[in-house]
């Protein structure tokens, strides 16, 4: 009998023992955390995947985690908990990303923000949820690439890829006959390009030169310029034209008018 509450007595103490063990290394857990870190609140439309322990990143590195998730009306409200070295700005960003594609484990990116002011941890922050992936989209993008693969393994493509590789070898051995005659082609090309490069050069040349011809008839410089500046000069040299011409129109009419032959 005495053996037996002896017995219990020592289990009852190892269990009180573990529960203080239990509760101290909580207790000391949160002590740490709460030297060394701080809390802040993000709100998400959909918190999908996320779950309480998911890491919190800063630049690719774990500075924080999860600590809680709850229904906030129509908003989802998440605890985290955050390094005391990380200083969060006013225009801070959070946001639910995926590990790997598929594998289904989130973790939240957090921007620090650049802004001068910084954030008011009493307030929370406005994240953005990450899109949903289920089985059934993922279903609908394996489905073309199993019909890539059927049409592969018909041999459709074995076919193909040697109608080109015959094609190439076609082409290769066109070229090798004919590179004499292409070599000569792209030398007559290249002295034709230097001509026109030349005729170009000396039409750019007497554009410049019409250029300041025109200028100078414009400003009234030269004879043409002047003659086309001087209204009366210009009907004089009109009018002297009219009766030149009238002139020589005569003379071929009536030359023996103009040209007097005495015989001796």
């Amino acid at each position: 009998m005495k053996a037996k509450n002896l017995e219990l007595k020592v289990g009852i103490f190892i269990v009180l023992g573990i529960v203080v063990l239990v509760f101290g290394y909580l207790w000391m857990k949160q002590a740490k955390m709460k030297s060394k870190g701080y809390k802040i609140t993000i709100h998400f439309n959909d918190a999908t995947g996320l779950k309480r322990g998911d890491p919190l990143w800063v630049l690719g590195v774990q500075k924080g985690r999860v600590l809680s998730i709850k229904l906030a009306g129509n908003k989802v409200s998440t605890r985290c908990y955050l390094d005391n070295a990380v200083v969060l700005k006013k225009d801070a960003q959070a946001a639910i990303r995926d590990v790997a594609l598929i594998s289904g484990t989130k973790f939240i990116e957090l921007k620090v923000g650049e802004d001068k002011e910084l954030l008011d941890i009493s307030k929370p922050i406005t994240g953005k949820g990450s899109p949903s992936f289920s089985l059934g989209e993922l279903g609908d993008i394996l489905d073309p690439i199993r019909s890539i693969a059927e049409k592969i393994s018909s041999g459709d493509v074995e076919k193909t890829m040697e109608h080109i590789s015959t094609t190439a070898q076609e082409l290769a051995a066109l070229l090798k006959e004919n590179r004499p005659g292409i070599k000569r082609t792209l030398r007559k090309a290249e002295k034709d390009l230097d001509k026109i490069v030349a005729v170009a050069d000396k039409l750019d040349k007497n554009l410049d030169m019409l250029s300041e011809v025109l200028e100078d008839i414009r400003e009234g410089k030269g004879t043409v310029g002047k003659l086309m500046q001087d209204e009366e000069l210009y009907n004089e040299l009109g009018s002297t034209l009219k009766e030149t011409k009238a002139l020589l129109k005569d003379i071929k009419e009536n030359p023996k008018k103009y040209i007097n032959i005495r015989v001796f």
